[in-house]
């Protein structure tokens, strides 16, 4: 029976942003997961596009999964989203459409799925984001225009008290900034919540006009070290992905190799 692991994500535009971090997850799983193969999607067709056009296929999603389900086969998805939000719920959806085509399917949550998830994940990201001395940690989450901060405020609690969150959309850095201030701190490093260092990375986050995240912190008074790189840079959060689909794969009672 033909196995194939499908990752699936929002997308990013550049290839040299994907390949160090989603790109290395998809070796890691190719490794990992032997007898599986393994593909990606992306849920923007314009993203999608962009990396076909450099070389790399990438297919949009829907279109990706209705190929997958005309194959037949063992199907098992691995979203790359942190929380469960608008994307997860739209991905969903399609596959509860297809599952009737996909009789072997498995399906992992995502990474901020519990509290135990929230633990792993913050250990991770302490882990594979090194503070200097004295230096507090901003970290930026996508957000979403329905609910904001709230699927981020659990891993916020399982955090210390040296690192902050804020969202992209519907928030802002400021409210991290306070936190740290309040906590003593007058240097912080600066890193997204995402999966890939793209153009939000670059642009809202660490670009040099006003409105960027880097720009509003050192208005603040904090002295701001970017780091600029992609969740799925850090070991330790692509060992979490490759984890919750072995969970997902046991549930459906599906074999690893």
């Amino acid at each position: 029976m033909k196995k194939t692991i499908l990752l699936a994500g929002f997308g990013t535009a550049r290839w040299a942003d994907y390949a160090p971090a989603a790109g290395a997850l998809e070796g890691e799983l190719a490794t990992a997961f032997p007898g599986w193969s393994v593909r990606r999607a992306f849920a923007s067709s314009r993203l999608a596009a962009a990396l076909t056009e450099q070389g790399h296929p990438t297919p949009h999603l829907p279109a990706a999964l209705a190929e997958l389900a005309a194959e037949g086969g063992a199907l098992a998805v691995l979203p790359t989203h942190l929380a469960a939000g608008g994307e997860y719920d739209d991905l969903a959806a399609q596959l509860s459409a297809l599952r009737p085509r996909l009789p072997a399917l498995a399906v992992a949550r995502p990474l901020l799925s519990s509290g135990e998830d929230c633990t792993q994940v913050a250990q991770a990201l302490l882990e594979g984001i090194l503070l200097e001395e004295g230096e507090g940690l901003v970290l930026m989450a996508h957000g979403s225009r329905a609910a904001g901060m709230g699927p981020y405020r659990p891993l916020a609690a399982a955090l210390p008290q040296q690192v902050a969150l804020g969202a992209m959309v519907n928030g802002g850095p400021e409210a991290a900034g306070r936190q740290l201030l309040r906590a003593g701190y007058r240097r912080c490093a600066l890193a997204s919540l995402l999966v890939c260092a793209g153009g939000h990375t670059r642009r809202e986050m660490a670009g040099p006009g006003p409105d960027s995240w880097l720009s509003r912190l050192r208005g603040m008074g904090l002295a701001v070290r970017p780091v600029c790189r992609g969740l799925a840079e850090l070991p330790a959060l692509r060992a979490l992905y490759r984890r919750h689909l072995a969970k997902a794969l046991a549930a459906a009672g599906l074999d690893a190799v």
